[in-house]
């Protein structure tokens, strides 16, 4: 071969390997998901950050938030106080991915499925409103475009990340939640990761510590709610090692993990609570 021949191949490969990923530079690489209304995330988020997202080793923060409360997290538009809770949480989280829904997004969802009011898999004849599964699909539609946003981003970087973590923005993380994550960072299972780690009971919807392909069967929890589809899951009846009542989100999360064949593990120390920061007065904040 032509010496300058070798010259310029050897320094075309080179060049080339700038722009390879290794397997190394992935490894360990972790997704966090937060979806929901903003509610008290201005407050919350320097609690996810110390806790949560300092136990990876390589973070990378996905955001999918809806700036107008509802329901008990109170009626605040937090665009309307010219996006400063949004611009300090963005900072303090520095996000590879943002995007803002309404709520008549979800509904578009709703509409565009036919989902049937009264059926056996949407708002269930019969069943309360405050309790049954039935009727929280726009909770499991914000996660599954949360992960929608991942999986995108994934295909445009050319990589898979080892964990997603699903969180939702108005959660204060208690320490102990830190030191499990650090521990099962240092020696996770070697099985592949089709594993999923939640909190027994009460609030285990609220928090899930994912192996990549247990993730793809927690965000299509959505799609269970589209024709008959709830009806292929494991009975209610399979709910009693989760702690969790039959008819709550908490049992039909780990119905849908059951379906896809994930290793659910238990960690009372995955501890989290819900802060409703603005049942109070927001004019508070301002000084009103």
């Amino acid at each position: 071969m032509p010496q300058t021949l070798f010259t310029a191949l050897t320094f075309f490969s080179a060049a080339s390997c700038l722009h390879i990923r290794t397997p190394d530079d992935n490894q360990g690489r972790a997704a966090l998901c937060f979806s929901g209304q903003f509610r008290s995330f201005n407050t919350t988020v320097y609690s996810a950050q110390k806790i949560l997202i300092s136990a990876f080793s390589k973070p990378d923060v996905f955001l999918f938030l809806n700036l107008l409360d509802a329901g008990k997290g109170g009626g605040v538009n937090h665009a309307a106080w010219g996006h400063k809770d949004v611009d300090n949480t963005l900072e303090v989280l520095q996000p590879k991915g943002v995007q803002y829904y309404s709520k008549s997004d979800p509904d578009a969802f709703i509409l565009d499925n036919r989902l049937a009011q009264g059926s056996t898999c949407y708002q269930a004849k019969g069943t309360p409103g405050c309790c049954h599964w039935s009727w929280h699909v726009h909770q499991f539609w914000t996660i599954h475009k949360c992960f929608e946003m991942v999986k995108d981003y994934e295909t445009k970087e050319q990589f898979r990340y080892k964990w997603f973590v699903r969180a939702r923005p108005d959660t204060h993380y208690h320490p102990k939640l830190r030191v499990a994550v650090d521990k099962l960072m240092r020696s996770p299972p070697d099985d592949g990761t089709n594993h999923a780690w939640l909190r027994k009971g009460p609030m285990s919807d609220t928090f899930a510590l994912l192996g990549r392909d247990a993730a793809d069967v927690y965000g299509d929890m959505a799609m269970k709610f589209i024709g008959d589809s709830c009806t292929h899951l494991p009975g209610e009846d399979q709910c009693e090692p989760s702690g969790a009542i039959p008819m709550s989100t908490e049992c039909f999360v780990y119905r849908n993990l059951l379906s896809g064949r994930v290793n659910v593990h238990w960690d009372g120390d995955l501890s989290s609570k819900i802060v409703r920061e603005f049942d109070w007065n927001p004019w508070s904040r301002l000084g009103g």
